[in-house]
């Protein structure tokens, strides 16, 4: 049985010149991309400096960035490749160190910073309008005044009585409106919200027809 030879194995000098050729690529077109040179306009820069490169070449050597293999970066290329995007060569082989990396890697923290504070008050908002509802439910059930205790209020006290009952049905009209909007009518659960946000909206009706009722009587009151 004949033996197959064993493919070549890469040396580490081979990865590291690999990875190093890489990162050159990747920092070459990010930061040609943020200048706005197109490939064309790149090697017009190079030719000014004396390097030879044309739009092929350069986009042979930014193959590199995508992970596949391309054009071999000579030293003197780039040396005066980093001369034009206006940054030194170490930067170039630094990782992803170019500022367009930069300010993607800001721009994703401030994104996940907003996405956290828009989470936290989304759920502060939620806390908020249950709470909100909780209480109106009770004002409602428990705080409704007869027309004895309505008539000790005062005409200014009436007015505000009055706007606070009119608030709360206001509230209560948009919660159904909204609700029969943007939920399945059909459901059951739905529909006693619903029902009862309209119970709920005539009993401030109710109460509004009370208060304008003592506005009344009051009034009479000072004819007298």
């Amino acid at each position: 049985m004949q033996d197959h030879p064993e493919p070549p194995r890469e040396a580490p000098g081979d990865a590291i010149g690999a990875q190093a050729e890489r990162t050159f690529a990747l920092n070459m077109r990010a930061l040609r991309e943020e200048l706005g040179v197109s490939q064309a306009g790149l090697a017009k820069k190079l030719e000014r400096v004396g390097i030879q490169l044309d739009s092929t070449a350069i986009t042979r050597i930014e193959k590199h960035a995508d992970g596949t293999t391309g054009r071999t970066i000579r030293l003197s290329e780039a040396v005066a490749i980093a001369k034009v995007l206006n940054t030194s060569l170490a930067n170039m082989v630094l990782p992803a160190r170019s500022s367009l990396f930069e300010q993607l890697s800001h721009a994703t923290e401030e994104l996940e910073s907003a996405t956290d504070a828009a989470d936290t008050a989304n759920r502060h908002r939620d806390d908020a309008e249950e709470k909100v509802r909780t209480l109106q439910s009770r004002f409602v059930e428990r705080e409704v005044p007869s027309l004895q205790e309505i008539l000790r209020y005062t005409a200014r006290d009436l007015h505000r009585l009055a706007g606070t009952w009119s608030e709360q049905r206001e509230s209560f009209k948009q919660q159904r409106i909204n609700l029969a909007k943007n939920a399945d009518t059909t459901d059951p659960e739905t529909e006693s919200r619903l029902l009862q946000l309209e119970e709920k909206e005539l009993i401030c009706l109710d109460v509004l027809y009370r208060i304008e009722d003592a506005a009344k009587i009051r009034a009479g009151w000072r004819r007298q």
